[in-house]
């Protein structure tokens, strides 16, 4: 939509979640790696909650001034752009009206999406939670509200 506009045209988007499938932006391991490096696996999951939670609500600048050195034809307009959508549409924040924040994961939004896909022929039936996902490299904070669903305070200000 920003090269669109630049052209003069007045674009829109479609988020997935719009059509009834909401699902998590996540991180895949293999059981290997999780099963031998669970520290290293923490501690990123920790530096990446705060990565986005500073570069959403707090000073982007750092982030925007590597990812434009690693990427020179990204602009200084165009980062803008791309963090006002972030913020907008809650792509990393998710609605916190709903409970979600940076970071969680519950069991149940995450078993709904499981057995929505079920439904489509695109998952097994009988595939639980359990089967697919940890809560075990989540911080403290959100590892107990991912597992029966609670709402964890939120690190965001409102």
């Amino acid at each position: 939509p920003y090269y669109v506009g630049q052209q003069g045209v007045k674009a829109r988007t479609l988020l997935i979640a719009d059509s009834g499938f909401d699902p998590y932006r996540v991180y895949v391991t293999t059981r290997k790696f999780a099963r031998e490096h669970p520290d290293t696996l923490r501690k990123f999951m920790a530096a990446s909650i705060r990565g986005w939670n500073d570069f959403i609500a707090g000073d982007p600048a750092p982030a925007e001034s590597e990812i434009h050195r690693l990427n020179p034809a990204l602009t200084p307009e165009f980062m803008a752009y791309c963090i006002g959508a972030i913020r907008t549409h809650r792509l990393i924040t998710g609605n916190p009206d709903h409970g979600d924040q940076t970071g969680l994961i519950t069991a149940r939004r995450l078993q709904d999406q499981i057995d929505l896909l079920a439904a489509m022929g695109f998952a097994s039936a009988r595939l639980k939670v359990d089967d697919v996902a940890t809560f075990a490299m989540l911080p403290p904070e959100l590892a107990s509200a991912a597992r029966d669903g609670r709402t964890a305070p939120s690190p965001l200000p409102k």
